[in-house]
């Protein structure tokens, strides 16, 4: 029963696939017949687009005086190169230099030595209001500065106060660059020069009188910081009953258990005694 079955279903098989090729090469068939109907249409559909003639641009009076005339451009019109307009390229050339360049500016050099703001890098505090930068010298402007050999306190107990000011300032600036006006060659050459200086933000003349170690010039404009440090007793003013007492030693003067005698100024300053000058 098997074998018959087989048998039967193979008849069938062959003639399905038979009716499917038909059906395929009847499908050929017609799309074949429907591109050789329409071939001659599309061919001559192209010829004319080709053959065409290109209608002239009419003659008008802006076309005359020079003037570009718009032309119809559309599928097929393809205009030559001979028929079309010239072009006006004069306002396209280049134009001439001028004979004579103009100056850029006719301001008058900066001399370069002239005294303006300059950062100057590492400067050593030399004294409590003296640095050296280079070769050259800054002296802080409107302060009075204690001197590295200056005490203060009264004669029986004196106390550096001059080396500490040193110290304080060498202890702010810690070589760090300070902005003064100076000459653009001040660190070449051996010179002094009194200018006010910043580090930063800070007066360093300021920061020195607000702090007792230096004192404000008569009629300068720390004197508001100078009477600050003297209420606060901040450095030179500090003790009581020592408010600007201070005496000057000379670098060859005697050691102080020999100091020499002390007069005693309207101030309340003490500095040794000038002996008389020697007969002639």
């Amino acid at each position: 029963m098997l074998r018959a079955a087989g048998a039967d279903a193979r008849p069938a098989a062959a003639t399905q696939a038979f009716k499917i090729a038909a059906c395929l090469l009847a499908l050929v068939a017609l799309l074949a017949w429907g591109t050789a109907s329409h071939a001659p249409a599309w061919k001559e559909r192209a010829a004319a687009m080709t053959t065409r003639p290109v209608p002239a641009a009419p003659q008008t009076a802006a076309s005359h005086a020079g003037v570009p005339v718009q032309r119809p451009i559309g599928p097929g019109l393809r205009p030559s190169p001979e028929k079309l307009l010239p072009v006006d390229n004069s306002r396209f050339d280049r134009k001439k230099p001028a004979d004579e360049p103009q100056p850029m500016s006719t301001a008058e050099p900066m001399d370069e030595n002239m005294a303006r703001p300059m950062l100057l890098p590492r400067p050593v505090a030399i004294d409590g209001g003296s640095f050296r930068v280079g070769r050259g010298t800054i002296r802080l402007e409107g302060i009075d500065p204690l001197l590295p050999n200056e005490t203060c306190g009264p004669g029986s107990s004196p106390w550096p106060c001059g080396v500490k000011a040193r110290s304080a300032l060498r202890a702010l600036v810690r070589s760090r660059s300070i902005t003064c006006t100076v000459p653009g060659d001040f660190m070449e050459r051996e010179a002094t020069v009194d200018s006010a200086c910043s580090l930063a933000a800070i007066d360093l003349g300021e920061w020195l009188v607000a702090n007792g170690w230096a004192r404000a010039r008569d009629g300068g404009r720390y004197a508001d910081a100078e009477a600050v440090a003297r209420g606060a007793r901040l450095g030179l003013w500090a003790g009581a009953d020592r408010a600007n007492e201070s005496r000057r030693a000379t670098d060859t003067g005697p050691a102080d258990d020999q100091a020499p005698p002390t007069t005693e100024s309207p101030a309340g300053v003490t500095s040794p005694a000038v002996p008389p000058a020697p007969p002639r």
